[in-house]
């Protein structure tokens, strides 16, 4: 296929890029003073497949869509919602359940959906998608770690899990494309 990128070999030492950003603490506590939620600046890596497709033209915008959106599924089915507003406990007599909350709900669907997306891949390419697309091992990095592997070989692989992503999600990435939602450059 001739994917090869030239100017990253597995012998580059440079450590993974980084970006300066602030973001809004997680662990800040609800009852405070301030008007405005707690900020922290600090560093931040930059997403590896970005990094990728800022050097070749193979890796589209929707490939870029797609990891995000598998990204996005993985953490809402590992880690959740969490609730709309905080909910503050009241003494009212035991009543019976309306039924599961939004959050797991959309846990649940997203567990689901997840589920189907990595019945789409065999052993080596989740074994990818965890380390490059989840963890954002450089590709480089993960050529290294695994001697027995050409560099082109793997990207040629990168860029079919991206290809079976962007399919899986094409509903999805036409959805945000129509709104407006397109990837700064």
């Amino acid at each position: 296929m001739g994917l090869c990128l030239t100017s990253m070999t597995p012998s580059d030492p440079r450590p993974p890029k980084s970006m300066r950003g602030t973001w809004i603490d997680p662990d800040a506590p609800f009852s405070t003073s301030r008007r405005t939620p707690r900020t922290v600046t600090g560093h931040r890596r930059f997403d590896i497949i970005r990094s990728i497709q800022s050097r070749n033209s193979a890796i589209t915008d929707a490939h870029v869509m797609a990891a995000d959106k598998f990204r996005e599924l993985v953490d809402i089915s590992t880690l959740g919602y969490s609730p709309a507003r905080m909910i503050v406990a009241v003494n009212h007599p035991a009543q019976p359940s309306l039924g599961l909350a939004h959050s797991v709900l959309a846990r649940n669907r997203a567990t689901r959906s997840l589920q189907r997306v990595l019945k789409l891949f065999i052993a080596i390419e989740l074994h990818m998608i965890n380390e490059v697309i989840l963890s954002n091992l450089p590709l480089r990095r993960w050529v290294a770690l695994h001697p027995s592997r050409a560099y082109d070989t793997e990207h040629a692989r990168l860029l079919h899990i991206l290809c079976v992503l962007a399919e899986h999600f094409d509903a999805e990435i036409a959805e945000e494309i129509a709104k407006g939602h397109r990837l700064s450059g």
